[in-house]
């Protein structure tokens, strides 16, 4: 019994570790319950499985052979499998999946034979964890990534600018962007990083006098049709036209209006500036047709792309009884320039003037905190104003020279990485128990992919976060935020292979439905599906089966649904059982096609990524690809896409993993590579029916996501183990074993809600704790 290759370290020695069953098979003593408790596990081991595992896996992994260098024959019991559980972790899985013993070999055990074997294995494994100590495992220092910067700053001071699309992009390791070891600071990112400071505050600050950051001009004549003959367009009243603008910090803008009046009442006419629907300001107009002038006024407008219109309205209200007089507003242009002092320039210096060292060591003080997420030290603190004081000495203005000691918190890693620092505080391990800053920190980023708001900071300061009440109550008060979306946007995203879809190309000659709004809308489908899943506290089980969905009018008619209308996404009852879940959206059908046809062997292996989360090894080398196995063939332009996986599988190098692979994939094989359903495939009917290794049968994509959603415990195990690896930014180790299965338990027993999953992750040991300096892995 070979646990081939892949098996070595993180995810890959998780897969299919402990957890009861996959629902794909019983998992049954062979021994009735009473005569269990009678036989003392190694004389059990020795009686009831080590024979079976002479008949049935030493001739591969014996004395006389060691196929991947792997000998199981020199167990003796739990003390031995301790010892060596790498090689028996695998085992589990290789026969749960019944990838092993392999196909060819002379001999197959019963299932009552495999459930012998894999269940005492099972469960000492699990009475091997329980006697070890806790390990959390150990987190290289994280640099925050591309979206977890952006954010940070947009909610240490309020600007929407996103200095990181400058970064280069973000190394992924097991799938997310979050993993320490792949966070390196290149020399070209620190010398974007460089730049982004000062980027950062030219948005954020207005140092020695008034330097505007937006100032954008808008030709009336651009705007309004017909265009004027003489460059002023002609306003009727309630005539209006709009911009969209990028206000790249929160503040007051100033809007500046040449034009005149024609017959204004009181000689005077009135433009409303309006900003996403709400009136903030009135600029009246005065000026005769013959000398047009120059009037403005403030308006706030926060960060963001912003839609500002311009509309004319008469200077005072009319009755039904009274006729408005025709008049015209003559329009050259409108003008929107600022901020006078940007709300991010307020959130550093305050309202009222300041100056001197105590003010600037104040200011530093408080941005510094917020930046590092922590308490500053006054050494720390002093650097910063001794910046200040050489910037003063150098003949700088108060807030020029403070700026200094604000660059170089933007620079300093203590901003730019997750440092956590080792505490006092031990278990009996001496392992590290997080701080209440640090725990803040975690627990932010994980489910906002930002830094703590000021209710985390405060209950930081009071010591009080690390109560399991109060962390409950702020992972409610946090998903019901709209900073959540980052959970859907950045963990989802990643684990459903989402953000392929945006380099996903089908070919347009053979799909001309695909367009770039219906990318977008596959794209929404999924993030509102997961978006719903939070704010409803739904089951995560219908992650893989359900009965809706969210849907536009170019989406339901891919998928045949009527009576949807325009382009606003909105949830859509279905009754195709073929559709609902994450397994039949258009987006995760996609990705997982080639641009010319569909891949039966992606999808399938998508399933086994990230629903049972049991990927199979990479390939062996050398094998040829699909096509190239079947062009061998005299009759290959005829073979079906079944027939073409038959031949690849003649090879044994691939039957292994092809057979669990490509029954999966096959039973999607009705949704063409951009998910819209067919019966068939040119000429030839589609057979999307199969049975697994296991026995388990499927006639269609509705069979396979029932046979899949049986596999409950092993989904959420799935699961769990992504949003762990996700949350703390590490592999999985063995010791997040027991951990896994605690959490998959506690969202059993809540009926499997996505909220029981969040809580057992930051309520984990291994969320709570990490390994001191120094100590090594158990």
């Amino acid at each position: 019994m070979r646990p081939g290759p892949g098996n070595g370290s993180g995810v890959e020695r998780m897969k299919g570790v402990g957890m009861a069953g996959r629902g794909l098979a019983l998992l049954l003593w062979a021994l009735p319950a009473g005569a269990r408790q009678e036989v003392a596990p190694d004389r059990e081991f020795e009686s009831q499985v080590r024979p079976l595992l002479a008949t049935y896996c030493f001739s591969c992994h014996g004395p006389k052979k060691q196929n991947g260098k792997v000998d199981l024959s020199r167990a003796s019991g739990e003390a031995a499998i301790a010892r060596a559980s790498e090689p028996w972790l695998a085992a589990i899985r290789q026969l749960r999946t019944r990838a092993m013993p392999p196909e060819d070999a002379p001999q197959q055990p019963s299932e009552a034979e495999r459930d012998r074997i894999a269940s005492w294995l099972e469960a000492a494994m699990d009475r091997i964890d329980a006697r070890a100590p806790r390990d959390p495992g150990r987190v290289t220092v994280r640099r925050l990534n591309r979206a977890e910067y952006d954010n940070t700053v947009r909610d240490l001071l309020g600007l929407e600018i996103r200095p990181a699309e400058h970064f280069p992009p973000d190394d992924v390791s097991e799938g997310f962007d979050t993993l320490g070891e792949v966070l390196s600071l290149s020399p070209l990112l620190l010398e974007k990083v460089v730049d982004a400071a000062d980027r950062i505050l030219d948005h954020a600050m207005v140092a020695e006098g008034p330097v505007p950051i937006l100032e954008q001009r808008l030709e009336a004549e651009a705007f309004l049709k017909p265009p004027p003959s003489d460059g002023a367009a002609e306003m009727k009243f309630e005539q209006a036209f709009t911009a969209t603008l990028s206000v790249p910090a929160e503040g007051r803008y100033e809007v500046r209006v040449r034009g005149a009046q024609r017959n204004g009442p009181g000689g005077k006419t009135i433009l409303v500036v309006q900003v996403d629907g709400v009136d903030m300001a009135l600029v009246p107009v005065s000026a005769p047709p013959e000398a047009p002038a120059e009037t403005k006024a403030t308006f706030l407008l926060a960060a963001g792309d912003r839609k500002v219109s311009f509309r004319h309205t008469p200077p005072k209200a009319y009755t039904k009884e009274e006729k408005p007089p025709d008049t015209r507003l003559l329009l050259d242009w409108v003008e929107v320039a600022g901020p006078e002092r940007s709300l991010s320039h307020l959130r550093i210096f305050g309202t009222e003037p300041q100056d001197g060292p105590a003010a600037a060591r104040k200011i530093l003080g408080d941005f510094a905190r917020r930046a590092f997420r922590r308490p500053v030290a006054a050494d720390e603190l002093d650097r910063l104003v001794g910046l200040y004081e050489a910037g003063r000495k150098r003949g700088k203005g108060f807030e020029g020279a403070v700026r200094l000691g604000l660059w170089a918190v933007l620079v300093s890693p203590h901003f730019l990485y997750r440092i956590e620092r080792d505490s006092s505080e031990r278990d009996a391990a001496g392992h590290v128990r997080l701080g209440d800053w640090e725990l803040a920190s975690r627990l932010s980023y994980f489910l906002w992919s930002t830094m703590p708001d000021a209710a985390l900071f405060d209950l930081a300061a009071k010591g009080r976060l690390r109560d399991p009440a109060v962390l409950r109550g702020e992972l409610r008060r946090m998903l019901a935020d709209p900073r959540s979306r980052a959970l859907v946007d950045n963990f989802a995203a990643q684990w459903l292979g989402l953000r392929k879809l945006e380099q996903t190309h089908p070919d347009r000659d053979l799909f001309p439905a695909f367009t770039e709004t219906l990318r977008r809308s596959m794209a929404e489908e999924v993030s509102m599906f997961f978006a719903n899943l939070l704010l409803e506290d739904r089951s995560v089980l219908e992650l893989v089966d359900a009965d809706y969905s969210f849907l536009n009018e170019p989406l339901a008619r891919l998928y045949g649904v009527k009576d949807v209308r325009g382009d606003a996404m909105r949830r859509v009852a279905l009754s195709d059982r073929n559709r609902g879940g994450v397994i039949t959206m258009a987006a995760t059908l996609t990705v997982t096609s080639h641009p010319t046809r569909t891949s039966a062997v992606k999808r399938g292996k998508w399933i086994l990524d990230e629903i049972l989360g049991a990927p199979p090894p990479p390939p062996p080398p050398n094998v040829p690809e699909l096509e190239e196995a079947a062009k061998k063939r005299p009759d290959a332009s005829s073979l079906s896409l079944r027939q073409k996986l038959e031949l690849h599988r003649a090879d044994p190098q691939c039957l292994g993993c092809h057979k669990r692979m490509d029954v999966l994939g096959l039973g999607l094989e009705n949704f063409d590579p951009i998910g819209r359903w067919r019966d068939k495939e040119g000429t030839r009917k589609i057979e999307a029916a199969g049975t697994l290794p296991t026995g388990e049968s499927f006639a269609d994509p509705a069979g396979l996501k029932k046979v899949l959603s049986a596999s409950k415990d092993d989904f959420v195990r799935a699961l769990t183990e992504k949003m762990l690896v996700y949350a703390l930014g590490r592999p999985l180790e063995r010791g997040d074993r027991r951990e896994i299965k605690s959490i998959v338990e506690s969202v059993r027993k809540s009926e499997y809600r996505i909220s029981a999953l969040l809580e057992g992750v930051i309520l984990s040991y291994p969320f709570q704790y990490r390994r001191a300096a120094g100590r090594e892995a158990r």
